[in-house]
């Protein structure tokens, strides 16, 4: 064996054996499993922070995970946050009119149902924080396949739609997300 190789093989295990030094650091010194928690879990408020806009009268509010963060909204969108780009929440204004459940049932069914790059999977008038709300649960089929669900309610004057979209990888931490946007959404 060359020397040259002999050295390069010596550098390679002295490397694996450092990197494995320093991660059997982290997981015993630095983790620090074995001891009880000094402080309990912050309660679950401590955890979450509040959609607010700036925007002149609008009428409701939510509470999402603090550590969702804002990105520039698409046109047509109002606000958005969330843990990557294709796992978020997101605000619309739909239309400058309230309707009732029954009367979105009318303008939003056919519309989402009419669309060819999403398919509704399910469909209902179900209460939504203090909102009654239609929601819909929707897939897209892209490069990403998404699962969304859709919340249109009215209030102020004008229908919303509130999304909450993600893809299966994040699935799990945007229905919790979602869960709690939904419970918390209320009137401003």
């Amino acid at each position: 064996m060359s020397t040259r190789r002999y050295r390069a093989l010596l550098a390679g295990g002295l490397i694996v054996v450092l990197g494995g030094c320093a991660a059997a650091w982290y997981w015993f010194a630095v983790r620090d499993d074995d001891e009880p928690r000094k402080q309990p879990p912050p309660a679950v408020a401590d955890q979450t922070q509040t959609f607010q806009l700036e925007l002149e009268g609008l009428p409701f509010t939510f509470d999402y995970p603090k550590d969702f963060a804002q990105a520039t909204p698409p046109e047509g969108v109002l606000w958005i946050a969330g843990i990557s780009p294709n796992d978020v929440i997101d605000v619309r204004k739909i239309e400058e009119l309230e309707f009732s459940t029954q009367g979105l049932k009318k303008v939003i069914g056919p519309r989402l149902r009419g669309r060819d790059d999403l398919t509704v999977t399910a469909s209902g008038v179900e209460p939504v924080g203090d909102f009654e709300a239609l929601v819909f649960s929707v897939t897209t089929e892209s490069s990403t396949p998404l699962s969304s669900t859709l919340v249109f309610f009215s209030t102020g004057g004008a229908t919303w739609q509130l999304e909450c979209q993600s893809q299966a990888t994040n699935q799990a931490a945007m229905e919790a997300a979602c869960a709690g946007a939904m419970d918390s959404l209320r009137p401003a």
